[in-house]
Order: structure tokens, then C-alpha cells, then sequence
């Protein structure tokens, strides 16, 4: 499973969670009001309305049609990609 989170801006400006399938190959793209994404600019900490991101944990509480999903998903040490 795929999950990317983030904001579109603009005049149809929304935040947005794409969720993919890779074992059936189905994806789903859910819409928030702006105001429902929360990003710390220190470190990795992105909220989505109910849903939670970190490096450590993922929280994720998802009814749509198409996409429904209730985990708590503990993490491994990230290895991040280098910044140069």
C-alpha cells in the first residue's frame, strides 16, 4: 500500500490523501477542506484530518467510498533520502 498525502493549491485548492493498492491495483484519491492538513516545517509530522503521519507511526481513519481503513501502523527507523 501506497499512501501520499499533501495539498493542491490554487483556486480548487484542497488537501488530499492518494491511497494505492499494489496487490489488486485499485487507488483511491480522497479530498480535505485545506484547513484539515497540518505539516510541522522541523520535522517529519503530517496531520490529515483524523490521520496521522510521523516516522515513527502512521494513524490512519478512512470512510470513503472506495477506501475504508482503520490501522495503527508502527515504523522501523527511516533511512531518509539525502539532502544535498
Amino acid at each position: 500500500m501506497i499512501l501520499i498525502p499533501g495539498v493542491i493549491l490554487g483556486q480548487d485548492g484542497h488537501a488530499f490523501l492518494q491511497v494505492m493498492n499494489g496487490v489488486d491495483g485499485t487507488t483511491a484519491y480522497l479530498e480535505f477542506p485545506l484547513t484539515d492538513f497540518r505539516a510541522d516545517d522541523r520535522k517529519f509530522s503530517i496531520g490529515l484530518d483524523k490521520n496521522r503521519f510521523n516516522e515513527r507511526h502512521l494513524h490512519l481513519e478512512l470512510d470513503a467510498a472506495g477506501c475504508q481503513l482503520e490501522r495503527d501502523i508502527q515504523l522501523g527507523p527511516l533511512n531518509p533520502w539525502p539532502v544535498t
